[in-house]
C-alpha cells in the first residue's frame, strides 16, 4: 500500500498573525504572537523508497518526503526517467542519485533550496520554474512510512530524532505493516516486536501488553495516544481502533523523564492519523470467520483551495461473531480531524475520536485442570461461555477531543503544545468462573461444575492532559544542541462502583452448559470517587559532537496527588508524592552505519494504600542500565537493534511479617535480558520483520521466602522469537500478487508469585495473500483484495495462567477477507 505524503504550499509572507491557546494548568495560557517563517530542512539521514520511472513524479515525491524545495523548468524534466532510490541517505545524496543518468545536475542555493539545470550547456527556458516543497513542519517522526522500516520517532525524545541517535531501544510498527497483517487491535500490532508480550488473554475489553516483563496496561499508565497518557482504572480502559492509527511505537525501558509516572519496562505510544495535503480516499469491506461484517473509510485532503485548511475523516463499523459462544463484538468509531496551517511555520491540528462498543468478554476464566491438563471428561472447549447470555455485557462509550500545536519562530526556537480531554463510561457485567471446580462428597473435584460469582463494574473516567514544550536548536563549533524544556499536567477522575455476589448464581457444566437463569445485580462492595493530578517539569539536551557522538541527558521533577472518597463509608484519603527521574545516554555514529550506545534511566510510579501503621506507601522506583548497537547500513532500507538491559524495581509491595493482611515495601524485582529486532526491505518488494527476546525477570527480595527467585508476573516468557516475510511479485503473469507468512514462538510462562502453574510454550503461524486488481484489469485501478489468517492452524493453547483456577485461552484462528479501494 502506498501513501500520499503532504506537500507544502509555496512560501508566503502573510501579515502578522496571533493565536491564543486557552488551555493550561489553571485553564488559561498567555497568548503567543506567532510569526510565520520558512521551513528549514535538516540534513539528516532518512530512508527513501522511490521507484524508477518518470523524473517529474520522482522529484515530486522526493520533495514531499525530504522537505527540500526544488526549482526547475518543466521542459527540463519532461520525458526524462529517474533510476529511483531505495535506502537511507542524506537529502543531498538522495537527490544526486535520483538525477543519476538524467542529464540534470542540482545546485544548492544560498537559501537552502536546490535548482536543477542541464548538466551540459543548453537553451535557457523562459517558462516559470515549478516549486516542489516538502512539509515545512517535518512529519518524519509521526507521519506515514512507505513499507515497514521507519527511521524517525518522537516517542523516545519528544523531538524529531532519528531512531539511530536515540540511546534506548525503540520499535515502530508502520501503517503498512498493520494493513498487510490485518491488525484489528493494538496488541496484535505488537506480535512481532522484540521485548513485548501481547495477548496474554483473548480479551475484547482491553489490551494485555507487557514490555520487558512489566505490564503497560492502561491501568498502569503505560499506553499513550499522541504522547499523552490514556489513564484509567479497572475495566474502563480506552480502546483506540488501529484503523485510526498511523503508527504504534514501543519505547523500551524507563520513560519517566518525558512522561512521568510509569512502570520501568517501557511504554506503548499510538500515533493518530492526521490530515494530509495530498488527497486520500479509501474504503474497505471486510468479512471473515468467525462471522464478520466490517466497513471502514478514510478520507483526507485540502478543505480550501489555498490549502490552509486540511481535513481527515476516518471511521469503521463492525458487527462480528467471536469464537466464544453467544459473545459478539459490535463496535463503531469515527475520527474527524482538521489542520489549520496559516503559514509554513505554524500548524494547529484538532483530533477527535468517538467510539461505541457493545460486546461481551471472550476471556473466560478457567481452571488449569481442564485447560492445561485434561479432566476425565476431556478439555474445556475454547468456545465455552462461562457466563449467562442475558446477564453478561460489556458496553463502553468513549470520546476524545484534543489538539496538536506547533510553531517555529525561526530556525532555532519551536513551541509545541499537545492537549486532550477524554472520557468514557463503561458498564461491565459477567459471571466469573474463577472459583474452580465443585467437589464430590469425598472432597475431590467433580470436574463437571464450575463455581461462579456475579461481578459488575460501572465506571466513569475523565482525563485532561496537557504537554507544553519549548525547543531550542543551535550549533556552537563542533557541538549541535537540541534543547527541550517542558511542562506537562494531567488530571483524572474515576467514579467507580464494583459489585460482587454469589447468591442465586448456579454452577455450570462446561461440557454440557445450560443457560437461561435469571441473575440479579450483585450488591455493591466498592463505591469510590478518585481524583488524581500529576505535574511534571522536565528538561533534555541532545548534543551532537562532530556529527559522530550524540549525548542525550535530562532530568524531571514530578508532583502527584491522589484523593479518594469512599462513598460507602464516607471516609476520605489523600496521598501526595514527588520524585526526580532522569536519563543519560550516548550513541556513537560510525561511518559503516553501526551505532553502539549506552544509557541509564530511572522511573517512578505512585502506589495507593498504607502500611499497618498508616504510613502511605512510597512510589515504586525503577532504574535501568542498557547497552546495545543499532545498525542502519547506508544505501539500504533496513534497521537492526540489539540490546542488553538490566531493570530493577524497588519499593514493591510484599507481606508484612508482623501483621496479617498488611503489606510493607521491601520487595525488589529484577529484569535482565537481551533483545534483537530487525526490519528490512531487502529488495523493492521484499519486507522482513524478525525479533528475538530473552527476559529473565524474578523476585530478588520478598518477605515470602518461597517467592524469591520466582517469576513475579504471569505470562512473561523467558524466550520469544518471531519472523514475518512479505513478498510482492511485480513482473510477469503474477504481477500484483503478494504473499506474507509469519511464525511466533512464545516460551514457557508461569503463574504469578509462587509459580505453581507452568504454561507450556507454543508456536503460532500467520499468513496473508493479496492481489492488486488493477493488474487484472485497468478499470479496477486502486482496488485490491487481501486474505489474512492469524493462528493459521487453529491451535488451541493457554495464553497465560494467574493461578490454578485462573487460566486464559489464546485467540484461535481468525480469517479476514478485505476488499479495499483507493482513489
Amino acid at each position: 500500500m502506498n501513501h500520499s505524503y503532504p506537500t507544502s504550499r509555496h512560501a508566503r509572507r502573510p501579515a502578522l498573525r496571533a493565536l491564543a491557546l486557552a488551555l493550561s494548568l489553571a485553564g488559561t495560557m498567555p497568548a503567543a504572537l506567532l510569526f510565520p517563517v520558512a521551513g528549514h530542512a535538516q540534513a539528516a539521514v532518512a530512508t527513501y523508497r522511490i521507484p524508477a520511472g518518470s523524473l517529474a513524479d520522482a522529484l515530486e515525491r522526493f520533495g514531499r518526503e525530504s522537505g527540500l524545495m526544488l526549482s526547475y523548468a518543466a521542459e527540463d524534466v519532461e520525458g526524462r526517467q529517474s533510476p529511483g532510490i531505495s535506502g537511507a541517505y542524506r537529502p543531498d545524496e538522495a537527490l544526486a542519485l535520483l538525477l543519476s543518468g538524467t542529464g540534470l545536475a542540482a545546485q544548492r542555493l544560498p537559501n537552502g533550496s536546490y535548482a536543477l539545470r542541464p548538466a551540459a550547456p543548453g537553451a535557457v527556458s523562459t517558462l516559470a520554474p515549478i516549486e516542489v516543497a516538502g512539509n515545512a513542519l517535518s512529519s518524519r517522526a509521526w507521519g506515514p512510512v512507505d513499507g515497514f522500516v521507519a527511521n524517525y520517532s518522537m516517542t523516545g525524545t519528544k523531538t524529531d530524532t532519528p531512531l539511530i541517535e536515540t540511546p534506548q531501544s525503540i520499535s515502530v510498527v508502520t501503517r503498512d505493516q498493520m494493513t498487510w497483517q490485518a491488525v484489528q487491535k493494538t496488541e496484535q500490532a505488537l506480535r512481532y516486536e522484540a521485548g513485548v508480550r501481547a495477548e496474554t488473554a483473548d480479551d475484547l475489553r482491553h489490551q494485555n501488553i507487557s514490555v520487558r516483563g512489566f505490564s503497560v496496561a492502561a491501568s498502569n499508565q503505560g499506553i499513550y495516544l499522541d504522547g499523552l497518557a490514556l489513564a484509567t482504572r479497572y475495566y474502563g480502559s480506552y480502546d483506540v481502533n488501529p484503523y485510526a492509527l498511523e503508527r504504534v511505537e514501543v519505547l523500551r525501558g524507563p520513560a519517566s523523564l518525558l512522561y512521568g509516572q510509569n512502570q520501568p519496562g517501557g511504554i506503548v505510544n499510538q500515533v493518530s492519523k492526521r490530515p494530509t495535503e495530498a488527497p486520500l480516499r479509501e474504503v474497505e469491506f471486510t468479512t471473515g470467520d468467525p462471522g464478520r461484517a466490517q466497513v471502514g473509510f478514510d478520507f483526507s485532503g485540502p478543505a480550501t483551495e489555498d490549502g490552509q485548511w486540511l481535513y481527515r475523516l476516518t471511521g469503521q463499523g463492525r458487527n462480528a461473531d467471536t469464537e466464544v459462544d453467544t459473545v459478539r463484538d459490535k463496535r463503531a468509531f469515527i475520527a474527524p480531524s482538521f489542520t489549520w496551517q496559516p503559514s509554513a511555520a505554524t500548524h494547529f491540528t484538532v483530533l477527535t475520536n468517538f467510539q461505541r462498543i457493545r460486546a461481551g468478554s471472550t476471556d473466560q476464566w478457567l481452571p488449569s485442570v481442564g485447560t492445561l491438563t485434561p479432566t476425565p471428561y476431556g478439555r474445556i472447549s475454547r468456545s465455552f461461555f462461562s457466563g449467562e447470555p442475558d446477564f453478561d455485557r460489556y458496553d463502553k462509550d468513549q470520546s476524545m477531543l484534543g489538539y496538536l500545536f506547533e510553531h517555529k519562530f525561526n530556525d532555532s526556537w519551536t513551541l509545541r503544545q499537545n492537549a486532550r480531554y477524554n472520557q468514557n463510561r463503561t458498564h461491565y457485567r459477567a459471571l466469573i468462573s474463577e472459583l474452580g471446580w465443585g467437589t464430590l462428597p469425598d472432597g475431590e473435584p467433580d470436574y463437571q461444575s464450575l463455581q461462579r460469582y456475579a461481578f459488575s463494574s460501572e465506571e466513569k473516567a475523565r482525563t485532561l492532559a496537557l504537554d507544553t514544550q519549548l525547543q531550542y536548536q543551535a550549533r556552537t563549533g563542533a557541538f549541535a544542541h537540541t534543547v527541550l524544556m517542558g511542562l506537562d499536567y494531567q488530571q483524572s477522575s474515576f467514579d467507580t462502583q464494583l459489585g460482587f455476589g454469589m447468591d442465586g448464581v448456579p454452577p455450570i457444566n462446561p461440557f454440557d452448559p445450560v443457560y437461561g437463569y435469571k441473575i440479579d445485580e450483585p450488591p455493591i462492595y466498592n463505591d469510590t470517587f478518585q481524583r488524581m493530578r500529576q505535574l511534571g517539569l522536565y528538561a533534555q539536551d541532545q548534543v551532537k559532537i562532530l556529527d559522530k557522538v550524540v549525548v542525550t541527558a535530562g532530568g524531571r521533577m514530578d508532583w502527584s496527588e491522589a484523593s479518594t472518597r469512599n462513598n460507602l463509608t464516607g471516609t476520605r484519603t489523600q496521598q501526595n508524592d514527588n520524585a526526580f527521574t532522569g536519563r543519560i545516554g550516548m550513541v556513537y555514529l560510525a561511518d559503516s552505519g553501526l551505532a553502539p550506545y549506552v544509557s541509564y534511566a530511572t522511573s517512578f510510579r505512585p502506589q495507593a494504600g498504607t502500611t499497618f501503621a498508616g504510613t502511605p506507601f512510597r512510589p515504586t522506583k525503577g532504574e535501568q542500565y542498557e547497552a546495545g548497537v543499532k545498525f542502519q547500513p547506508k544505501g539500504q532500507d533496513s534497521f537492526v537493534t540489539a540490546s542488553v538491559f538490566q531493570i530493577e524495581q524497588r519499593n514493591v509491595l510484599t507481606r508484612d511479617p508482623d501483621h496479617l493482611n498488611s503489606q510493607v515495601q521491601t520487595g525488589v524485582v529484577r529484569s535482565e535480558g537481551f533483545e534483537l529486532q530487525g526490519k528490512a526491505s531487502l529488495a523493492r518488494n521484499l519486507d522482513i520483520v524478525a525479533a528475538y527476546t530473552y527476559t529473565d525477570i524474578k523476585t530478588v527480595s520478598s518477605n515470602y521466602p518461597e517467592q524469591v527467585g520466582k517469576v513475579p508476573f504471569a505470562g512473561v516468557p523467558k524466550h520469544m522469537a518471531s519472523l514475518w516475510v512479505d513478498y510482492t511479485i511485480d513482473t510477469g503473469a503474477l504481477a500484483g500478487l503478494g504473499f506474507g507468512a509469519g511464525a511466533r514462538y512464545l516460551g514457557t510462562t508461569f503463574s504469578d508469585l509462587d509459580n505453581a502453574v507452568k504454561v507450556p510454550a507454543v508456536t503460532l503461524a500467520d499468513a496473508a495473500i493479496r492481489y492488486d486488481l488493477e493488474r487484472a484489469s485497468p478499470s479496477m485501478k486502486g482496488a485490491s483484495l487481501s486474505l489474512n489468517a492469524s493462528n493459521l492452524f487453529d491451535k488451541q493453547y493457554v495464553a497465560s495462567c494467574n493461578n490454578v483456577n485462573l487460566c486464559f485461552y489464546g485467540p484461535g484462528r481468525v480469517v479476514l477477507a478485505t476488499l479495499r479501494y483507493n482513489w
